[in-house]
């Protein structure tokens, strides 16, 4: 009876896909467009995931003109995880096998170009693809749960998708729990296209969505009983002290994981960047950023030569000296020096008169 029960609801949700898939290719569009794009998700009980993903692309001959390609990342494999992780099990076009797919990457991306190089498709019409690929350890584990951490839906896609529909089931008998969607623009902190999850069942997970724009993409977050993988010395618990669920920054013991799960490819690289930018700084701080040594300081008690009290009080005054009180000190000063008499008792105010050694 359990089986006839999943049979059931396998069947009922392949015939909403199917549905929603002719729905979204009913009017064709003025530009090329991802009608819909369809995610199954099987979680293995080795931790590995086996994925077919169905894409109903309308191709124009513009960025479309041969096929499409399914851009993977390299950068959050885990180390004990093989350097690419994804094994290719078939390539479809229209439900047939394509003879001529071809794959590209590099040190951080892995690309499936589902087509053929010498092969121009007919442009104006609607073509479904379908990619079946595996996953080694792809269930990240906990101490007390594991975790389903999945871009569904990835975000280097140049068009707008019309529906989504992502599909995740678990073995039998594991319940699924703490459920995430993250939907956007890379780096969204939350789901911001409305996408919406059921759970029909007690361990399968469906997410639906529509009308995303080009580079917008979806990741789904699920947990459940941390007896779903066996830990050995090649899949270890991945023993953080901050869920990634959570979303908190990486702490002391985060970049303690980071440096001993994550590819020594990966690890290298960002390590020396940091350790010559270091490197740079320092050697630019004492080249031109050390202050020079302190030098000796001697006080001198009388003005320097050929001051006057004036200039002096100009020099006291960094400049910013009244020019009626320098007035003043070079009157005083003539005074103190016998060059003028100062009469403060004239009936007319204060005179000022030259002496004889006024020259």
């Amino acid at each position: 009876p359990a089986a006839n029960i999943d049979n059931s609801l396998a069947a009922r949700i392949a015939s909403d896909v199917q549905r929603r898939l002719e729905k979204s290719t009913t009017v064709a569009p003025g530009r090329e467009t991802l009608a819909f794009y369809g995610v199954e998700i099987d979680v293995q009980r080795d931790g590995s995931l086996e994925v077919t993903e169905t894409i109903t692309a309308y191709a124009l001959g513009r960025q479309i003109r041969r096929g499409i390609y399914r851009e993977f990342s390299l950068l959050n494999v885990e180390r004990y995880q093989p350097s690419n992780p994804y094994t290719i099990i078939s390539v479809k076009r229209d439900g047939v096998p394509i003879q001529n797919w071809f794959t590209d990457g590099g040190s951080t991306f892995y690309q499936v170009y589902m087509g053929s190089k010498s092969r121009s498709l007919e442009t104006g019409r609607w073509y479904t693809y379908e990619l079946k690929y595996r996953v080694s350890k792809a269930i990240l584990q906990y101490e007390d749960h594991d975790l389903l951490y999945w871009n569904a839906i990835p975000f280097h896609w140049a068009f707008p998708i019309r529906a989504v529909d992502v599909v995740v089931r678990f073995p039998e008998g594991f319940v699924t729990r703490d459920i995430e969607i993250k939907a956007g623009r890379f780096g969204a902190k939350g789901d911001y296209l409305n996408s919406r999850w059921q759970r029909p069942a007690d361990n399968v997970v469906r997410v639906t969505a529509n009308d995303f724009r080009p580079k917008n993409g979806l990741t789904l977050i699920t947990k459940t009983s941390a007896r779903l993988v066996d830990v050995t010395d090649g899949y270890p618990t991945a023993d953080m002290a901050n869920s990634l669920i959570s979303g908190t920054a990486i702490n002391d013991q985060g970049f303690i994981t980071w440096i001993t799960t994550k590819p020594l490819t990966h690890v290298v690289g960002p390590i020396s960047i940091a350790t010559i930018a270091i490197g740079l700084m320092i050697l630019l701080w004492r080249r031109v950023g050390v202050d020079p040594p302190a030098q000796t300081v001697i006080p001198l008690y009388d003005p320097p030569r050929g001051l006057s009290a004036a200039g002096a009080r100009y020099v006291y005054q960094f400049g910013f000296a009244d020019p009626t009180h320098l007035m003043v000190t070079a009157i005083v000063s003539a005074a103190t020096k016998g060059v003028i008499n100062i009469d403060d008792k004239h009936t007319r105010g204060t005179h000022l008169t030259r002496t004889h050694r006024c020259i």
